[in-house]
């Protein structure tokens, strides 16, 4: 009996030495097999968030685990092609609106282009105008010497000077048959959409150092040709760009409704308008600018009186200039 107790004793005391080894190891196998892992897991999950998609490592993963992180790479890998699917779509868009962008601004020079090609239509147009009628008295005054005259090698000249006078006319009067064109016709336009969208196309057209602001109410509407309307606000932001140069600048497109109006202004901070420029007023083809043609004004004037509206030129007390267009009121709604 005492042998027995004793070797009970011993087994006692070696199962009471071995359970806190056990337990020992079992938490260091816990940590290395199981919160290591899960440390990792988190780390990865973080990296996650900063569109780093680093698989997570399975080799030294508790089996009971793996499942785990293997779904993880799945999930991983779903979101990296995921990802890269929206940047590819994402790069495809860019260079969609980059080529709409480029081509819109293609269009919009080429209608600036037709504008000023328009003037000088209008011009050449008025020119053969006031030709005609000198021309066909002395188409007339010819024709009657050439009867009176009795010499015929004289005739014969007058003859020659007769024919060439009959194609300058018909040169004439064909380029007032061309200045005929339909005009377009008006409709509702709500002020701030074409100011938006022509800001959004001028963007890639000025110098990234004159930045643009509009305060357009969206309420104001005016019943205007579109086209018209867009090309005369694109030569007047096109002069306040070309005023203030290579900047940096600001143009500001501000409309508001005063006195039963609406002005709408187009203003920036360059060296303003000249003295000459305000005392004579807009005319065809006169510039104050070296490199210019002096159409842009020309044009936005002739439509403001088209449409029974008035340009107004002033320079700004705080320096730049303003170029404001004032509608009447039966052409607009608020």
């Amino acid at each position: 009996l005492a042998a027995r107790a004793e070797r009970q004793l011993q087994a006692t005391l070696v199962l009471a030495a071995m359970i806190p080894v056990a337990t020992l190891a079992f938490l260091i196998l816990f940590r290395l097999r199981v919160l290591a892992p899960l440390n990792d897991l988190g780390y990865l999950i973080g990296l996650l968030s900063r569109k780093d998609y680093a698989a997570a490592m399975t080799d030294k993963v508790d089996p009971l685990m793996a499942p785990l992180f293997e779904k993880y790479n799945r999930m991983v890998r779903r979101m990296r092609d995921l990802d890269l699917g929206h940047t590819k779509r994402e790069d495809a868009l860019q260079q969609d609106v980059e080529q709409a962008t480029r081509a819109l601004i293609q269009q919009q020079l080429a209608l600036a282009r037709a504008d000023r090609m328009a003037a000088v239509g209008d011009l050449s147009s008025r020119l053969a105008h006031d030709l005609r009628n000198p021309l066909s008295g002395v188409l007339l005054a010819l024709a009657n010497l050439r009867g009176e005259v009795g010499s015929a090698e004289h005739s014969e000249r007058l003859g020659m000077a007769i024919h060439e006078l009959e194609r300058i006319a018909r040169l004439l009067n064909g380029l007032v048959d061309d200045s005929r064109q339909v005009p377009e016709r008006p409709e509702r336009l709500q002020v701030s959409r074409v100011i938006d969208d022509l800001v959004k196309l001028m963007r890639y057209q000025l110098d990234a150092g004159i930045a643009v602001k509009t305060r357009v109410p969206e309420d104001i509407f005016c019943r205007l040709p579109e086209a018209g309307f867009r090309h005369v606000l694109l030569n007047l932001v096109t002069n306040a760009a070309q005023a203030i140069g290579k900047g940096p600048g600001t143009i500001e497109i501000a409309a508001s409704l005063m006195d039963g109006r609406v002005a709408l202004s187009i203003s920036d901070d360059g060296p303003g308008f000249p003295d000459e420029l305000l005392k004579a007023g807009v005319h065809e083809h006169g510039t104050w600018r070296r490199d210019g043609t002096g159409i842009g004004l020309a044009t936005a004037r002739r439509f403001a009186l088209t449409h029974a509206s008035k340009l107004e030129l002033r320079n700004r007390e705080g320096g730049g200039a303003a170029a404001v267009l004032i509608l009447p009121v039966e052409d607009c709604s608020a």
